[in-house]
């Protein structure tokens, strides 16, 4: 229903009428069956929570109709992160804190990579560094380890005793 192919050309609008009368249709249907009553009140209700975002891109020529692309990548990224460093749940604040580096295109020889890091300006890379420096200390206390975690509680005790000078007051 969604999906342009094989279908005439349609508005965001028109697109979003068809499908919210499918909608209706299917809640109509689950009448008298309390499962299937909840099963399409569930889904008419997260599709008008998204519906904001889903049209727009059938009235702009040449934009993909979902992300689902996207996603498949980032699945992809996210299935080599575990493989390499086989830490399933370190996979995730790995690209959330060093950022998704695999997504971004990069040279394809060793020669286009001297040549792409050559042009970088100094300036820039140094605010680059700064910036993402800046962006990893957010993370430095966010830890699930119990034994990090007191470790970390017993340096702030301390530090907070360097500030009240023991007093207990600042």
């Amino acid at each position: 229903m969604l999906d342009p192919e094989g279908k005439p050309e349609r508005t965001g609008e028109d697109v979003r009428e068809e499908l919210f009368d499918s909608l209706d249709v299917i809640q109509e249907q689950g009448q008298g069956n309390p499962v299937l009553n909840d099963f399409a009140s569930h889904i008419a209700k997260t599709t008008r929570n998204y519906a904001p975002g889903l049209f727009h891109t059938y009235d702009i020529e040449d934009v993909p109709r979902t992300n689902n692309d996207r996603e498949s990548e980032f699945r992809g990224i996210i299935r080599q992160v575990l493989r390499t460093t086989g830490q399933k749940g370190a996979t995730r604040r790995i690209i959330l804190r060093s950022g998704a580096w695999e997504v971004v295109p990069h040279p394809e020889t060793l020669e286009q990579t001297v040549e792409a890091l050559s042009s970088v300006d100094p300036d820039e890379l140094q605010q680059e560094r700064t910036r993402v420096c800046n962006h990893r200390k957010r993370f430095r206390t966010h830890t699930r380890s119990v034994k990090q975690s007191q470790k970390q509680l017993k340096q702030l005790k301390k530090q907070w005793g360097q500030l009240t000078n023991g007093e207990g007051a600042v």
